[in-house]
């Protein structure tokens, strides 16, 4: 729709998301007159510049507030409603504009972006005309000038306060593209067990997950303003809204205390397995760490395996973010074990990360195999990334190497509450940061690893690690080594990618910029094409869990995301990665780790205590999602995201348990103890463990590695319950084992490493100790200092630069109103 400016009123169109634009004429809003703002607009420029120097006034623009003082035009417009519109009009802010978007083809289209904008809060936005580009911002200006092609505009985020139903909706047998699909050709899908499933209204005209178009590379004429960190919103960075997450008693507190005591003697001092890192390639914070090691054994497992690794640095981190000393001892030493292995061993090129160990370019080169980058140096000469998935490296025939993308993120998301807890002191940051990127880039394939639906979106599928599956071609030189299209759903971590995305755009400055992987045309990527990709990630992620679950939370260990691109040796094109989800092309399978294909088992087990985290981090983000069809158009039909996902699964509990924790009624006889057997029945014989998504029988839930994750489903609240219920489920399934004894016993109570694993994760989750970044008790309101490892007061409220930017500011006015 084109803008038609009037002269006196408001002319508003509805839009597709069912919110109002209204566009004003300049000569409507309440300003001078067109023959005064030449010379008054340019005198009151020089005026607060010269006020400033006189009086040496500091601003201060903390959490992008408005200058005290008259009425700005920023208040003003927003008298008009949710998204006033001026013509030739540009914004001036007191900090770099955090945001853009190319493409856009209209100023309303960038004001429905601005509005959809839930991955980070957009306050204002500008759209240039000849540049196509929409730049948004999580403040308010602070005063507006005369721009020719300039458009610009204030909103609001779209509420919270109606979220979308959570019921899930699931097509009773999932239509697979006919052969004239633009994109996969496939056959229908062989014979389901048919299953009962539930309705719900079509979703409203709210949007789901933001759309974030292609990122096109800057043009060199208009280069892309530094990002800033944006201000803590509701739904953003964890903060909670749609309703919170529920945690159990102190049952469910004592369970997880057991279970961490039993984890903590798995840690090991470094016996050689790990290589050691000098103190001078690391933050000052390792100084006097001790390198840590997870010892781990069973399955594909034995040594130090980054899955271990993994879980050890995380429940460390989200414990010292809570104030725990040893857990930071812990989790420091264990993270110095980590950077040793994304170094490598002395006789291997360094860094080895997730490379192939034949020279170290492997590892830091966009364009060399395996493709991305998986560790990136350090301003001390350190790297930090993503490491190879076994150590000692020659207990695998060849060499173990490649990462693995679930120990990887894990790993990071430990890393960043690390981090926080110390309050992000600056060489520690910039650790984080490089770790973020050598995910993004050696697991998701960032940044030319992706699908294009019709609509645009860019897809990213968490691949199984640096050198096999997801979306790697079947041949050229990225080609990965195991079964190609293959994926695992307990891979998907949305909760962590939200973190990753939101940390590394509030903490980005601009020497970040060289760590960022360049595009295969020699073009560099940006901050901006990274958070798209991680919420690509996402939205690709929840999609392949839909079409590889069943309604009872049942999914399968591995499954197929073929979408093979004409030109075979392609990192990208047009597709859509559940396309014949879940079977690879047609009828095919696969799998890599020796679980089956198509059957909720060991691998699987993990996707409940992941989806849970994002509800708990996330709340509002994560019952925000778009589905899409076979084709890869929306489905309006469908309501699926965390809470959904989560219900069912605590639904089959509810449903089909010989026992209700509500009525108290799930104890043995004559015992404390919760008698196993009156649970088990709800998967092991009840309904929805099998269906069109998950062909294949599930393993026994009577293994404790499969159990214990199920529980976590009730921290997400049931519509049908009240939340003080879904606590009585969570201290039910904590009072299956008794740690009075030291180990604990009951049925499904193990010490080994991995049940121990999925013990310690589910109780953490469980127990509340999962906590959003912004309720960190630690949460630093200053910005890290660049030069040490300590912090420094806010640069916005830095009496010195305060001055600059207010002085600036009136100079910089006064100049544009001469343009």
């Amino acid at each position: 729709m084109q803008h038609k400016p009037v002269a006196d009123t408001a002319s508003s169109a509805l839009q597709p998301s069912g919110m109002y634009c209204p566009v004003r004429e300049e000569g409507s809003l309440p300003v001078q007159h067109e023959q005064l703002r030449w010379s008054w607009g340019r005198v009151a420029g020089l005026v607060v510049a010269a006020a400033c120097a006189a009086a040496g006034a500091v601003i201060a623009v903390r959490d992008h507030r408005l200058l005290p003082g008259k009425t700005s035009a920023a208040e003003a417009l927003m008298e008009f409603g949710e998204c006033a519109v001026v013509t030739d009009t540009a914004y001036v802010y007191t900090e770099p504009v955090n945001s853009f978007i190319e493409n856009v083809a209209t100023a309303d289209e960038c004001c429905q972006k601005c509005q959809r904008s839930h991955h980070h809060p957009c306050k204002s936005w500008i759209w240039v005309d000849n540049l196509k580009r929409c730049y948004t911002n999580s403040g308010r200006p602070v005063q507006r000038v005369v721009k020719q092609g300039y458009v610009s505009g204030m909103s609001t985020l779209a509420p919270e306060t109606n979220p979308a139903p959570t019921t899930s909706t699931r097509p009773p047998t999932p239509t697979l593209p006919s052969t004239s699909s633009t994109f996969a050709t496939a056959a229908p899908v062989p014979s389901m067990i048919t299953t009962p499933m539930a309705t719900a209204a079509p979703v409203p005209n709210t949007p789901a997950t933001p759309m974030v178009p292609p990122v096109v590379t800057p043009t060199p004429a208009a280069p892309a303003p530094l990002p800033v960190p944006p201000a803590p919103q509701p739904g953003f960075s964890g903060a909670a809204s749609n309703g919170s997450s529920i945690q159990g008693g102190q049952k469910v507190k004592d369970a997880f205390a057991g279970f961490l005591s039993l984890w903590r003697d798995s840690y090991q001092d470094n016996d050689g397995s790990v290589p050691e890192v000098d103190d001078s390639s690391l933050p000052s914070a390792f100084s006097g760490i001790k390198t840590k090691i997870v010892v781990s054994s069973g399955g594909a497992a034995g040594g130090v395996v980054t899955e271990g690794m993994g879980y050890g640095i995380m429940v460390e981190g989200f414990k010292a973010a809570s104030g725990d000393s040893e857990a930071m001892t812990n989790g420091l030493g264990l993270l110095r074990s980590w950077l040793g292995m994304v170094n490598g061993p002395d006789k291997y090129p360094h860094p080895f990360g997730g490379g192939n160990g034949k020279s170290a370019e492997a590892a830091t080169a966009v364009d060399k195999f395996p493709y991305g980058v998986s560790a990136i140096k350090g301003p001390r000469g350190g790297y930090s990334g993503v490491a190879s998935w076994r150590f000692p490296i020659d207990q695998c025939r060849p060499p173990c190497q490649g990462s693995a993308t679930d120990g990887d993120e894990d790993a990071i998301l430990g890393t960043i509450y690390l981090s926080s807890a110390q309050g992000n002191p600056a060489d520690f940051v910039d650790l984080v940061v490089r770790s973020i990127i050598s995910f993004a880039s050696a697991d998701l394939g960032f940044p030319d690893l992706y699908r294009t639906l019709p609509d645009g979106q860019r897809m990213f599928v968490p691949k199984g690690g640096s050198l096999w599956g997801g979306l790697l071609p079947t041949e050229g030189p990225f080609k990965g080594v195991q079964e190609p299209w293959c994926y695992n759903p307990s891979y998907f971590a949305p909760g962590h990618y939200r973190v990753f995305r939101d940390y590394v755009h509030k903490y980005w400055r601009r020497e970040f910029d060289p760590y960022l992987p360049k595009h295969l045309d020699g073009k560099p990527s940006t901050l901006q094409e990274m958070v798209a990709a991680f919420d690509g990630a996402i939205t690709a992620g929840y999609n392949l869990l839909y079409y590889s679950s069943c309604s009872s939370g049942a999914v399968g260990n591995w499954v197929g995301v073929k979408t093979e691109c004409e030109d075979k040796e392609a990192l990208n094109c047009e597709g859509v990665p559940w396309a014949t989800t879940p079977y690879v092309g047609k009828s095919g399978t696969c799998s890599a780790s020796g679980t089956t294909f198509g059957s909720y088992g060991p691998d699987a087990c993990r996707t409940p205590w992941r989806i849970a985290m994002d509800y708990i981090l996330h709340p509002g983000d994560s019952t925000r999602v778009t589905i899409y069809d076979r084709q890869g158009k929306v489905d309006s039909s469908v309501v699926y995201n965390a809470k959904t996902y989560l219900n069912g699964m605590a639904n089959q509990y509810k449903d089909n348990a010989q026992c209700n924790a509500v009525k108290g009624d799930c104890a043995a006889v004559g015992t404390t103890k919760t008698a196993t057997f009156k649970l088990a029945v709800a998967f092991d014989q009840g309904p929805h463990m099998t269906c069109a998504n998950v062909p294949n029988f599930a393993q026994s839930w009577l293994a404790a590695f499969m159990a214990w994750p199920t529980f976590t489903a009730f921290v997400a609240p049931l519509d049908s319950m009240t939340p003080a219920d879904n606590s009585k489920w969570l201290d039910t399934f904590a009072s299956i084992c008794d740690f009075s004894g030291g180990k604990p016993t009951g049925d499904i109570c193990a010490a080994s490493y991995f049940e121990l694993g999925q013990e310690v994760v589910a109780t953490m989750v469980m127990s509340g100790a999962v906590v959003p970044l912004a309720n960190v008790p630690w949460t630093p309101t200053s910005t890290p200092s660049q030069a040490t490892g300590t912090t420094t007061r806010s640069a916005a409220t830095t009496p010195p630069l305060a001055f600059a930017r207010c002085f600036g500011l009136g100079l910089f006015s006064a100049m544009l109103r001469t343009v």
